[in-house]
């Protein structure tokens, strides 16, 4: 859990699922997720949103703001969390 978060910045969802693909247990998956500490979680996803924000080359923040959403949810990051990171990227 910690490696996939650390280095592939994978959020949580994406990385229970991946554990339940292996035939992990629930409960070894909800406490492991569980050790990701929300501070470091917050700011692993605001540098995403802040990099991919960079590379993309639409006006429109309508368009803008729907495909960084949708890259943060490839990623495995909570739609709560994400709305909230990219409201205060997008003032």
């Amino acid at each position: 859990v910690r490696d996939k978060f650390k280095f592939n910045k994978w959020g949580k969802t994406k990385i229970a699922y991946q554990l339940r693909l292996e035939q992990i247990s629930e409960s070894l998956i909800k406490s492991s997720i569980c050790k990701i500490k929300e501070n470091d979680y917050r700011n692993t996803l605001l540098k995403l949103i802040i990099d991919k924000n960079k590379s993309l080359k639409d006006p429109d923040s309508y368009k803008r703001r729907a495909k960084l959403f949708r890259f943060a949810q490839s990623k495995g990051f909570e739609s709560e969390i994400i709305y909230s990171v990219t409201e205060e990227i997008l003032k």
